[in-house]
């Protein structure tokens, strides 16, 4: 008997909301797995790198974490006081660890776990190690801020991250169902024939892949979409784990902000 690895899956997923916050001013909201939960909340030292660009340049992110257990506002990322008005670019980098899927016999059968930690460490359980993985993510965001007019920014350009989704442009102002040009790179380079997957605030799902330029075309939604994609290459050698999983996800608001 099998227990079924597919509720063991691990994905480094975040993705950053918009909004006003109480006594911070202007920020994002940090939140885990997909939408729309409002109560899933970030570990915040999962996060290893905070990427915030004004446009006054580059300046130093934190989380801040609120005083109550769970609530809405639990992991906050403020924007900076006195960036000025224009694109601000937000990143976080994120990283979970090694997770071995693994299997081990008992009485009733074979069962399938997921370890928390390499082969090395599942072998000492007393598990069959079947695949490790190095679970990372990235989550972005480009706002447009500052104008009471509609802006439009072309070309705003990447964070950098090894895995990142990109908007061929920026925009303040944003209608549900309007389309939207996305670039998918790895590594700086654009990435041919990926699975994009667009998420709505109500839990909604559409799906359509990159073309030969790593662009696809979305569509946005009420509130804010994210779009996510997931790419697993082979670890280097010598690594106590088989794969490197990573994630990234554009998070992208449909109101006038």
């Amino acid at each position: 008997m099998s227990s079924g690895y597919e509720r063991f899956t691990v994905e480094a997923y975040a993705w950053l909301r918009y909004m006003e916050l109480p006594y911070l001013g202007p920020g994002l909201l940090v939140k885990w797995e997909r939408p729309p939960s409002l109560h899933n909340i970030i570990e915040p030292s999962v996060v290893k790198e905070i990427v915030v660009v004004t446009p006054k340049g580059r300046v130093p992110g934190a989380l801040v974490l609120g005083s109550v257990p769970r609530s809405l506002h639990a992991v906050a990322l403020p924007l900076p006081r006195g960036g000025g008005s224009g694109l601000y670019r937000v990143g976080l980098g994120i990283e979970l660890g090694v997770y071995t899927r693994a299997e081990i016999k008992g009485y009733g059968g074979t069962v399938q776990a997921c370890v928390y930690g390499g082969k090395k460490e599942a072998e000492a359980l007393g598990f069959r190690p079947l695949e490790s993985s190095l679970v990372k993510g990235y989550a972005t965001t480009h706002l447009v801020l500052g104008y009471s007019e509609k802006t439009l920014i072309e070309e705003p350009g990447a964070l950098g991250f090894p895995l990142e989704i990109v908007p061929l442009h920026v925009t303040n102002m944003l209608s549900p169902g309007e389309p939207l040009e996305v670039q998918v790179l790895r590594r700086g380079e654009p990435l041919s024939g990926v699975e994009v997957t667009v998420t709505h605030i109500d839990g909604a799902q559409e799906k359509t892949r990159t073309n030969e330029d790593g662009i696809a075309v979305i569509r946005v939604g009420p509130a804010v979409t994210v779009v996510s994609v997931e790419y697993v290459e082979d670890a280097d050698s010598g690594d106590d784990y088989d794969k490197v999983k990573e994630t990234a996800t554009l998070s992208i608001q449909a109101l006038t902000i």
